[in-house]
């Protein structure tokens, strides 16, 4: 808890916006998320693919040929049962502000083996995994779920995530603002002190 606090506290947090793949209505799919996150559910603001091989690169899934294949979720929090099949989420934020938004990342369900969030950055693409078989020390905060600790540059740019597990395969994403998070973790662990 300490940990998460000092990595997450005393950062500037301004607001985002979610928004979907170019070719969704954008007025739909276009969520104004306040500088005082408090576990906004992504679901509905995810495009999603199936891979049963598991065998799609990074590449692949931008490609012309592969792109459009994605389909939007319109679940709060995605699910897809006991699976062997890799699924790729893909969803587009943009910051309101002129300077970076920090803001974070949560998928609420640990026993997750592969999870990969390819988080843009300027040229590219930086690959961020983890999962219940990487050491727990290599999380971007430490928690029990995985949080993700991000920066938004000023205008837009979208995420791709690649989950893989051979248990069930069950996707809550949830946005935070630091602030957010340590207050939903003041409730969230004294129950489990008891």
């Amino acid at each position: 808890l300490l940990a998460a606090m000092a990595l997450v506290g005393g950062a500037a947090f301004q607001r985002f916006v979610l928004l979907p793949a170019a070719r969704q209505n954008p007025q739909e799919f276009s969520p104004t998320i306040a500088a005082a996150m408090r576990g906004k559910e992504l679901g509905p603001y995810i495009d999603v693919l199936e891979d049963p091989e598991g065998e799609l690169t990074f590449i692949e899934v931008q490609s012309p040929a592969i792109a459009p294949r994605f389909a939007r979720s319109r679940k709060t929090d995605l699910g897809f049962g006991l699976t062997r099949s890799a699924y790729w989420l893909r969803f587009t934020v943009r910051a309101q502000a002129t300077t970076p938004t920090h803001w974070l990342l949560e998928l609420g369900y640990p026993p997750l083996d592969d999870v990969r969030l390819f988080v843009p950055r300027a040229g590219g693409y930086e690959l961020r995994q983890t999962g219940d078989h990487l050491a727990f020390r290599q999380r971007d905060i430490v928690h029990r779920n995985y949080v993700f600790d991000l920066v938004q540059e000023p205008g837009s740019a979208t995420y791709y995530m690649r989950v893989q597990s051979t248990g069930s395969l069950s996707l809550p994403l949830r946005a935070w603002s630091a602030q957010g998070f340590i207050e939903h973790l003041g409730k969230e662990y004294p129950p489990l002190w008891i």
